[in-house]
């Protein structure tokens, strides 16, 4: 295996790591209160990845509803670059 080919494959696994580290924040959002430690942990690994999504989400719709679907849209950009990055392989 190529040095490339070990980078990426680090890389797919970090994203998939992330990808659970979100939908443990989604989940856990429905029924552990938002100030909770597991609530703050998740938050501080996932808030770089979301605020940014909210933030282009807030500008092209002016409505904060639009970033509840932010999770959502950050779970499928992750997905995208993941195959990108399968298909160099």
């Amino acid at each position: 295996m190529s040095v490339w080919s070990q980078i990426i494959f680090g890389v797919q696994w970090f994203i998939q790591l992330v990808q659970w580290v979100l939908l443990a924040y989604c989940v856990l959002s429905w029924f552990v209160a938002p100030d909770s430690k597991i609530m703050r942990l998740l938050a501080r690994v996932t808030d770089p990845i979301l605020e940014p999504i909210r933030m282009l989400m807030f500008r092209g719709t002016h409505s904060y509803r639009s970033a509840m679907f932010a999770p959502i849209a950050a779970y499928f950009l992750l997905s995208l670059i993941s195959s990108l990055l399968y298909r160099l392989l």
